[in-house]
């Protein structure tokens, strides 16, 4: 008798388990394109992120395959994600040249999991001299009022097939997600 309700556990615990996985295939058919575009093509934040950091912020992601959302198509290449909330949507902005090539809707907005960069980041590592200068500087930016910049968020990009014709692309950008489903096959 303990058997079999310990299987019929299990049973029900993995049917939760698979109710809960995301379906992005039906994600991507709801998404819709965006409506809007920039004028020029410039991104109207861009100015404010090469205030604050020393240099860009947001990851550079290289495709060798063309990737297809809707009717966009986006050449292999390189190209720096941006993420975005604008117009009450969550976008991923593919820049080359510092101009907003494509945009692309993210299809869900995710927290990052707690402890999730310090497992994917490796740490840089430093010498004694570097350290004793860090420190230094550290000290000094504590007692004076430091005009340096800020230490840009941490960010990550990780791509993998879903089902054999989709790629799915995970921007960890600070606390956030951006998913985004392409499809390998113009349809």
């Amino acid at each position: 008798m303990k058997k079999i309700f310990l299987i019929l556990m299990l049973i029900v615990v993995n049917m939760f388990s698979c109710a809960n996985a995301t379906d992005y295939l039906k994600l991507y058919e709801k998404t819709n394109k965006v409506d809007f575009s920039f004028y020029n093509n410039i991104d109207p934040y861009q100015d404010e992120d090469n205030f604050r950091y020393a240099y860009s912020p947001y990851p550079l992601f290289r495709t060798s395959t063309d990737l297809y959302f809707k009717d966009i198509t986006v050449p292999h290449g390189y190209y720096i994600l941006t993420p975005r909330h604008y117009k009450n949507r969550d976008i991923v902005l593919f820049k080359t040249a510092g101009k907003v090539s494509y945009i692309i809707p993210a299809i869900t907005k995710e927290v990052v999991p707690v402890g999730f960069y310090e497992k994917n980041i490796p740490k840089v590592k430093k010498t004694k001299w570097q350290k004793f200068h860090d420190g230094f500087f550290e000290k000094m930016n504590n007692m004076f009022k430091s005009s340096r910049k800020v230490t840009p968020p941490s960010a990550f990009i990780t791509a993998e097939r879903y089902e054999h014709k989709y790629l799915l692309v995970k921007l960890y950008y600070a606390e956030d997600v951006y998913v985004m489903l392409f499809s390998l096959i113009n349809q």
